[in-house]
């Protein structure tokens, strides 16, 4: 009798570290970020002070969403990132719809420059 997707005797278990090309995409991934954002948020900034103040408020915010998926990462340690989240808090419907939304946004963010 073949095995399901289901009965799968072995765990599955994260890599417990990152290689080289992990760390390089991940640096240049953020290097792309922080080298694109300044001069949309300028643009919109009324003047200097402005600019500040929205590149400092963007910074928390940003802090503390990284600090909620740190807490969440820690607790719940499988893969999946925010599809299992969402799948264990709410229901594997509403994580494939959050799932498929962001691929579609992701996809095109990307298809239609700005």
């Amino acid at each position: 009798m073949p095995q399901t997707a289901d009965e799968n005797p072995r765990p599955v278990t994260p890599r417990l570290g990152l290689t080289p090309f992990d760390t390089t995409v991940m640096v240049v991934g953020i290097g792309i970020g922080i080298f694109e954002t300044p001069s949309l948020v300028a643009r919109h900034s009324a003047d200097d002070t402005d600019f500040v103040l929205l590149w400092l408020l963007g910074g928390l915010i940003t802090l503390a969403g990284a600090l909620c998926y740190a807490e969440l990462g820690s607790t719940r340690p499988d893969s999946g990132g925010e599809y299992g989240f969402l799948r264990e808090a709410y229901d594997r419907r509403v994580a494939l719809l959050f799932a498929w939304a962001r691929c579609s946004v992701s996809f095109f963010s990307v298809a239609t420059p700005g």
